[in-house]
């Protein structure tokens, strides 16, 4: 066995070992440290909308759609509510945005190399995984 095939196994060992232990998601509303700097929050349920404030004082107005996200990961970044992803895609995913329902990510494959990939949340009740650079709605890879 190469050296390089060797790293592969032990990154998709260690992808299957995280994965195995990761918590199941809990479901218990909009929550997190954005109530210190935001007001005038709705919660509709599955979306949160707040005026936030930014580094230079100012207000944004800014919402999220809170399904995917970690219990309790709720922040605002710099006038921008944002959250970690269920699961265990955090792990290897970067950038992560939401437009809408669309959860967009660049997510690290095994050989290394960075990729874009996108997941419809609402169609995602359960945990998102990176399976080889994409965000797949499963607690496991296929």
């Amino acid at each position: 066995m190469t050296r390089a095939n060797f790293m592969v196994l032990i990154l998709f060992l260690t992808t299957a070992i995280l994965i195995a232990f990761e918590p199941p998601p809990a479901r218990a509303g909009a929550s997190g440290n954005y109530a210190n700097s935001c007001d005038n929050c709705t919660d509709s349920g599955d979306k949160l909308s707040c005026s936030c404030k930014k580094r230079n004082g100012q207000h944004n107005s800014t919402s999220l759609w809170y399904g995917p996200c970690q219990s309790g990961s709720i922040s605002n970044d710099n006038g921008v509510l944002k959250c970690p992803l269920r699961g265990t895609a955090w792990r290897t995913c970067r950038n992560t945005t939401w437009q809408g329902a669309r959860i967009s990510s660049e997510c690290r494959k095994i050989d290394g190399t960075w990729v874009w990939t996108s997941i419809n949340h609402p169609n995602c009740p359960g945990n998102f995984t990176n399976c080889d650079g994409a965000l797949q709605c499963s607690d496991t890879c296929p």
